[in-house]
């Protein structure tokens, strides 16, 4: 226990919280946008779903970028 309180860094900790701050919610934001989805099937949105966590930035912005565009379209139709 006393490594890790010496070893303790107010920058490491702040960065790791802004990370949580930001990028949580967008994940959960994410997660609901693909359950609501009712176009996609099932092996697609469990393959988007395994996607957020091997690849977690890049498949979220990915995902909302299709998800928007989809819907744009839609609403043009």
């Amino acid at each position: 226990m006393e490594i890790f309180i010496n070893d303790f860094s107010f920058g490491l900790f702040f960065w790791q919280l802004i990370n949580l701050v930001v990028f949580l919610p967008v994940l959960i934001w994410c997660i609901v946008l693909l359950a609501k989805d009712q176009q996609e099937t099932f092996g697609n949105k469990l393959l988007i779903f395994i996607c957020f966590f091997i690849l977690p930035i890049f498949s979220w912005i990915f995902y909302l970028i299709h998800y928007y565009n989809k819907r744009k379209k839609q609403q043009a139709l």
